[in-house]
């Protein structure tokens, strides 16, 4: 896992010129990193020595959360990208939790604003590719200790 987070983080890395194919990596890197420290944690050798990373996916704050790591850490709870109108011209409200943000990046989503149940505010794709940055950083420490 260690690897996968180290070649993911690299693919990132490389680009001068950020995409959503390149914040995919970023995003399986931070995926990846965070079962690391996991597995380090807990002894294992692998995601089969430790059932509860499959539970949640691909859900950032799930793992940050198996971590007890807080919540400086954790991503906003609902990410929005843009509305879009059907042929009927009902508008649909696109919502995604952070478990999902690979899909936004995978389809070509953009994000246009995050926040709780309460109140989202306007962001942006480089909003949330500063975050998981952030948390790369927390890897980083926790995988070198």
């Amino acid at each position: 896992m260690q690897s996968a987070w180290r070649e993911n983080r690299s693919a990132y890395n490389l680009a001068q010129v950020k995409t959503n194919a390149h914040r995919l990596f970023l995003f399986y890197a931070v995926e990846c990193g965070l079962k690391a420290i996991y597995i380090k944690r807990n002894l294992g050798e692998c995601t089969d020595d430790c059932p509860d990373l499959y539970r949640d996916g691909h859900n950032i704050n799930k793992l940050l959360d198996l971590l007890n790591n807080g919540n400086d850490l954790k991503l906003h709870n609902i990410i929005c990208m843009s509305d879009i109108t059907d042929k009927l011209d009902n508008t649909i409200s696109r919502r995604l939790k952070p478990g999902q943000i690979n899909q936004m990046w995978r389809y070509g989503g953009k994000l246009e604003k995050w926040g709780d149940e309460s109140e989202q505010q306007s962001s942006t794709d480089e909003d949330l590719e500063g975050k998981l940055l952030t948390i790369c950083e927390f890897i980083e420490q926790e995988l070198n200790r």
